[in-house]
């Protein structure tokens, strides 16, 4: 069992001037970006949040060629879950009058997938008690993939993208040592 949690988040120290910039106003593209002159960015906070699960089920065979070298093989399932979570707050000014903006953007992503899983490993051992060994195995996970996009702009105008796929995708793993 994986079983790995990160977080990380950051904001702007002081008021940043980018000059010429585009300001996107709705993901979808219903309105383009918008070109503007003289942007400063006021506030600009993030924060990302990461986690992955991996189990394995395995069953196996050991096979002894010889006394010092074995090889087990395995077979069994495989759930994978990676979830990932982005948020985005950023205002300031733009133009001549220096128009007031803001942007909030939140990304919520989720892909969950099971299958089959099948490996082999390898060990040799010498006679004085020095060992090596190869490990490896691959996995065929199908699963759904789940994305949430969500944009709110400074006229509380909300933009919302969503899709839920069902996608197909390998996992290997190798080890040496």
């Amino acid at each position: 069992w994986y079983h790995v949690r990160g977080s990380r988040g950051g904001s702007l120290p002081a008021p940043v001037a980018l000059g010429s910039g585009y300001l996107p106003q709705t993901p979808t593209g219903i309105n383009s970006p918008v070109s503007s002159t003289n942007v400063i960015v006021e506030k600009f906070d993030s924060n990302v949040n990461t986690g992955w699960d991996m189990v394995n089920i395995e069953h196996g065979r050991q096979i002894n060629f010889d006394e010092e070298f074995y090889a087990r093989v395995h077979f069994g399932g495989e759930y994978s879950r990676v979830a990932q979570n982005v948020d985005i707050a950023n205002s300031g000014t733009r133009g001549i009058n220096s128009t007031l903006y803001s942007i909030e953007t939140s990304i919520d992503s989720v892909y969950n997938g099971f299958g089959p899983r099948l490996g082999v490993d390898l060990v040799y051992e010498t006679q004085s008690g020095l060992g090596f060994y190869g490990k490896g195995a691959f996995g065929l996970l199908a699963g759904t993939a789940k994305t949430n996009y969500t944009q709110t702009n400074t006229t509380n105008i909300t933009s919302n993208l969503y899709y839920n796929v069902v996608k197909v995708t390998t996992s290997t793993d190798a080890k040496l040592g």
